[in-house]
């Protein structure tokens, strides 16, 4: 699943409850929500070439990720709040490897996924509207066994363990829009752009016939959703998200 050149697209389902803790004498001012997060992610990663040697190609990955967020609201900070969040989840992707005589063979990934991102967000003055900056970090662990008959040539085995780490530095806006009176019922929407590194790295190469990798790229990361306020403490939410990136060097 490594070595992805054109683009990663992700469908996710996310559904969260929010349990506030509100500026009191105990908190100092401060403001603080703490929101259970599940992500069910689908995604289709492109071909890629182990080597001249050996080519793969995988079916979708759908990983359920699991998270929780944190919302830190310091006092006097004029609407501003920073969020942190964090998901892990892992899944086992089938795929098919072909060597440079066509033999092929079907395979299996070991794949778990964590992510992990840092937002500062500041509202537009009277306004639904956000904007926000903010670094994330994607790590991906992959163990790969092929069947009888091929090798991977960076390890000389049928096995393949490889790592993979995305450092994204993001920037973007968001904004809601209350669909009643009560505004107890919301459509929402996101908009991410950056640039991001991506490194790679094969743990148990048995020869150099494949270097480790990096690599620069933009991205844009877009979700819409909607969200059902149940209570001042309680909401649910569920949206649809694509993240696109193209590595261009």
């Amino acid at each position: 699943m490594k070595n992805i050149s054109i683009a990663i697209a992700l469908s996710v389902l996310i559904l969260a409850s929010d349990s506030i803790v509100r500026a009191d004498e105990d908190t100092g001012g401060w403001n603080f929500e703490v929101t259970p997060r599940f992500w069910y992610m689908l995604v289709n990663p492109t071909p890629f070439s182990d080597s001249q040697f050996i080519q793969q190609t995988n079916e979708t990955a759908e990983f359920p990720l699991y998270g929780i967020s944190l919302r830190v609201e310091p006092p006097d900070f004029g609407g501003s709040d920073f969020l942190f969040t964090v998901f892990r989840g892992s899944d086992t992707v089938k795929g098919r490897s072909v060597n440079a005589l066509g033999v092929s063979a079907r395979h299996i990934t070991d794949a778990t996924r964590t992510d992990v991102e840092l937002l500062f967000r500041t509202r537009f003055p009277d306004s639904n509207a956000h904007w926000f900056l903010g670094a994330r970090w994607v790590f991906l662990e992959e163990e790969s066994d092929v069947g009888s008959g091929l090798v991977f040539p960076s390890s000389g085995t049928s096995h393949l363990s490889e790592e993979s780490s995305f450092y994204l530095a993001e920037v973007g806006a968001s904004y809601s829009v209350p669909m009643d009176r009560s505004a107890n019922h919301l459509l929402f929407g996101n908009f991410t752009g950056g640039v991001g590194y991506e490194t790679v790295e094969v743990t148990n190469r048995a020869t150099p016939l494949r270097p480790d990798d990096e690599a620069f790229f933009p991205f844009v990361d877009i979700n819409v959703g909607y969200q059902y306020i149940l209570s001042e403490s309680v909401n649910i939410h569920a949206r649809y998200r694509a993240f696109v990136l193209d590595e261009i060097f």
